[in-house]
């Protein structure tokens, strides 16, 4: 959108924006980045950025859909190392919930 309609509808775009959950805007964020071309800078600092805002989801039933999409935009933008290192960060998290439905030594069917 053009600066001239978001600074003269900034007032609606806060007040609509804050009714849209964190899962709902780091999701569409997400899928957004992964449209994108790879020619995106920075992307190790959008990542860092938006990890961080990922991992306070408390639900996970909100964290998993969102950290699905992220670990896509890392295959594109990163190294297996960096992958590996937020599929682990993701494990740990379901192995903190304590739910036996993400019981990590449990066959995918």
């Amino acid at each position: 959108l053009p600066a001239s309609i978001i600074s003269a509808n900034s007032k609606i775009l806060v007040q609509e924006g804050l009714k849209v959950s964190k899962k709902n805007i780091m999701t569409a964020l997400g899928s957004a980045l992964i449209g994108c071309d790879s020619s995106i800078q920075s992307p190790l600092e959008i990542l860092n950025d938006c990890w961080k805002t990922l991992n306070d989801l408390e639900e996970i039933s909100d964290y998993l859909p969102c950290a699905a999409i992220w670990i896509e935009f890392v295959a594109i933008h990163f190294q297996p190392k960096e992958i590996n290192k937020l599929l682990g960060g993701i494990i740990k998290r379901l192995q903190e919930t304590g739910d036996r439905l993400y019981d990590a030594n449990g066959d995918i069917e």
